[in-house]
């Protein structure tokens, strides 16, 4: 064989492996990618009130103090603030109950994505790095990672995710009432939840992969799916599959609505977020 036709095959076998190893992607993740996030730039973004005064293009951070890209990684912060940092300060005035007297604002972190979608799915890889043992009364088996979807308001919007009792979720939020429209174990434990000897059943330092779909069914029904990568690697499950019926807990959220990411009591790792629309 001359070195020419060797180059040939060399490169078709390389573009055929590209050419599968991007179809095994789509094949996961159909529609049309309207927004990625990997976290390649650098940035620290504070929390603001409103939306419209965010320092960033694309994310807000309602609640938490800080979202931190570096190193190809998003993130809450991790461990204590100083004493002098003006969100120490601020939390520990207004919610020192959940934010261990100002010092942990990620233990209500919530990042909303101001990009506005209706029928999508939507992914996360996330890390827990930690789970703190709170003495706050919210600090419970509820808990969790979760991915906002048709986010109107904090008070209006669907919570889909994965909880620290091993249980994935997908929960309605309509004014200001939450429901849970269905439930299931994923990650177990040889013992039982238990708020102070056993609360945490996600593994810590381990990329889990958390995905969404959603969309309108007939006119006033929404259907809403969750799929779990429980080891980061590609390999996704679907879980959970419900129907909003519009009735059993109240209207359904039918309209275009904002992603984003809620987590409780925890310094978490993010990367590879994105939506597509179909």
């Amino acid at each position: 064989m001359t070195k020419f036709a060797a180059g040939v095959l060399v490169a078709l076998a390389v573009a055929f492996l590209s050419v599968s190893l991007h179809v095994s992607s789509r094949e996961n993740f159909p529609g049309e990618v309207i927004f990625s996030e990997a976290f390649d730039n650098t940035f620290t973004l504070e929390q603001v009130w409103p939306s419209v005064r965010s320092g960033h293009a694309d994310w807000w951070v309602s609640s938490g103090g800080y979202l931190i890209s570096e190193n190809g990684i998003g993130r809450t912060l991790k461990g204590n603030l100083l004493p002098s940092d003006r969100f120490a300060m601020k939390y520990a005035n207004s919610n020192p109950r959940d934010t261990a007297k100002g010092f942990r604002p990620q233990n209500v972190f919530r990042l909303v994505l101001r990009e506005n979608f209706l029928n999508a799915t939507q992914e996360l890889r996330a890390r827990v790095i930690y789970y703190e043992p709170s003495s706050s009364e919210y600090r419970n088996e509820s808990n969790g990672v979760l991915l906002f979807n048709r986010y109107q308001d904090e008070s209006n919007l669907y919570y889909v995710g994965i909880r620290v009792d091993g249980n994935a979720v997908i929960k309605k939020k309509l004014n200001g009432r939450y429901s849970t429209l269905d439930i299931t174990p994923v990650f177990s434990n040889k013992n039982p939840y238990n708020r102070e000897a056993n609360n945490n059943f996600l593994p810590l330092n381990s990329w889990i992969g958390i995905k969404s779909l959603i969309k309108n069914i007939e006119d006033d029904k929404v259907q809403i799916e969750l799929f779990i990568d429980q080891t980061g690697n590609g390999k996704w499950k679907r879980v959970l599959s419900v129907v909003d019926d519009g009735v059993t807990y109240g209207p359904a959220i039918t309209k275009s609505g904002y992603g984003g990411i809620r987590t409780d009591f925890m310094d978490v790792e993010f990367d590879d977020y994105r939506i597509a629309e179909f």
